[in-house]
C-alpha cells in the first residue's frame, strides 16, 4: 500500500507547474554557475569544476529545499484540508501512518527532483560551448555525487519531515511557511 500511496504522491508533485518550474531554474542556475569561470571559489588555481566549487555550489543552493518542501507539504500534505476531503480519506482502509509516511517521502522526493536540476546543470555546464578549457578538469563523477547527498538528500529529507510534522499536527499553512522563514 505505501509503493502505490508513494507513487501517487511522485505523480501529484511532479504534475504541478511549480515543480517544473523549479526544476528549470536549478538548471539553469547549474549551467550558468558551472559554466562560467568567474564564479569559481578560491584561487586561480581552482578548477570550476573540482570538488570544492561544486560542493559550495550545492551546499548553498540546498537552501533553497527549505522554500521548495514548504511549498510541496503545503500543496501535499495538507490537501485533504483544502478539499475538505479529511472524513472521506480517513473512511478508507488506507492506515493514517502509511499516508502520512508517503506523503512525507513525495515531498521528499519532489524536493530532491527539483535540486537535481541544480545537479544535472552542473554536470551539463562545463559541455558548453562558451567554456575556457584551461578552467575545467577531467570529469569526476564523485565531486557531484558527494555533495549532492550530502547537502540536498539529507537537508530535503531532515527539511520534509519537519515540515511534514508541522502541517500533520497543525494544519496550519500558515505555520508552516513561518516556520520555513525561521529555519532559514
Amino acid at each position: 500500500m505505501l509503493r502505490s500511496l508513494l507513487a501517487f504522491e511522485i505523480k501529484l508533485h511532479t504534475r504541478q507547474i511549480g515543480f517544473w518550474i523549479a526544476f528549470i531554474v536549478m538548471l539553469a542556475a547549474g549551467i550558468l554557475f558551472s559554466s562560467l569561470d568567474d564564479f569559481t571559489a578560491g584561487g586561480e588555481r581552482v578548477k570550476v569544476n573540482g570538488a570544492i566549487p561544486i560542493a559550495q555550489l550545492m551546499g548553498n543552493f540546498s537552501l533553497f529545499s527549505i522554500f521548495f518542501a514548504a511549498v510541496f507539504v503545503v500543496t501535499g500534505v495538507m490537501r485533504d484540508d483544502t478539499h475538505k476531503a479529511v472524513e472521506i480519506i480517513h473512511a478508507t482502509p488506507v492506515k493514517t501512518s502509511e499516508m502520512v509516511l508517503a506523503r512525507m517521502l513525495g515531498v521528499w522526493s519532489a524536493t530532491v527532483l527539483s535540486l537535481g536540476g541544480l545537479a544535472l546543470g552542473t554536470m551539463l555546464g562545463p559541455q558548453m560551448p562558451w567554456i575556457d578549457e584551461e578552467a575545467f578538469q577531467s570529469f569526476n563523477l564523485l565531486h557531484y555525487l558527494q555533495p549532492f547527498v550530502l547537502f540536498i538528500l539529507i537537508n530535503a529529507l531532515f527539511v520534509s519531515g519537519i515540515y511534514t510534522a508541522i502541517a500533520a499536527t497543525t494544519r496550519n499553512r500558515t505555520l508552516v511557511y513561518v516556520s520555513a522563514v525561521g529555519l532559514l
